[in-house]
């Protein structure tokens, strides 16, 4: 699994590097649940994590660690290609730009963790590594799915909520001026389905994997009184 990464900041590429290689060679034996949380540990300076643009509560904050996120989300892209068992999942509270809506997995400390089980009745190993083009890659190895059949995820938006706009008077602006003070975003609702394909691209079977919604943010437009 892929995702580009190009777009982000020195510390946020610095999360995404650190966050893999706490995750890079992990040995899941069969039966095992992974859990990201305990692989990569709490997020903080003294750990070597740094500040960069995270969401929290539906809000767009600078916190330390943000950016693994990605992380996670490729690592479930990855996961449920494997055909593991996906124990726990969360989606962001907004949409993210790196991937499809409904194939994110949001982690935070103590709250949301991102967690497979080893389900293949063989040793799996996850590698992972930031390429020189800033793409975050996930790979998973161990016994081959049966017959050549390969698995995707796949994602449809099933509702989209159109941002409202809200306008507050200010006493810092001159009549007929307007400020945005905060942009809209549309909120969504979208499902994601695991879908397996034998050796010639025949599908043999499409499975609900988990529904998302994403918050709306209103735009908030500030006007001279």
């Amino acid at each position: 699994a892929v995702t580009n990464a190009s777009s982000s900041s020195k510390a946020r590429l610095n999360n995404i590097t650190l966050a893999m290689s706490f995750i890079n060679g992990t040995r899941v034996a069969p039966g095992e649940t992974f859990s990201f949380n305990d692989a990569v540990g709490e997020r903080t300076r003294a750990r070597g994590f740094k500040k960069a643009t995270a969401y929290s509560g539906g809000d767009v904050t600078e916190q330390v660690g943000g950016g693994i996120c990605q992380v996670s989300t490729t690592l479930f892209n990855a996961a449920v290609k494997a055909d593991l068992e996906i124990v726990e999942r969360h989606n962001h509270s907004l949409t993210v730009a790196y991937v499809d809506k409904g194939k994110d997995a949001t982690v935070d400390w103590g709250h949301q963790d991102l967690r497979f089980e080893n389900t293949s009745g063989d040793d799996i190993f996850i590698c992972c590594y930031l390429t020189d083009d800033k793409r975050v890659r996930f790979g998973i190895f161990g016994k081959l799915l049966p017959n050549g059949e390969k698995i995707t995820l796949e994602a449809t938006t099933t509702e989209v909520v159109k941002a409202e706009t809200e306008y507050q008077p200010s006493a810092f602006l001159a009549k007929g001026q307007t400020y945005v003070l905060q942009e809209g975003r549309n909120g969504y609702k979208a499902e994601a389905y695991k879908v397996r394909w034998d050796a010639q691209g025949n599908e043999l079977s499409r499975e609900l994997l988990c529904k998302s919604y994403y918050k709306m943010k209103s735009e908030v437009i500030l006007y001279g009184a």
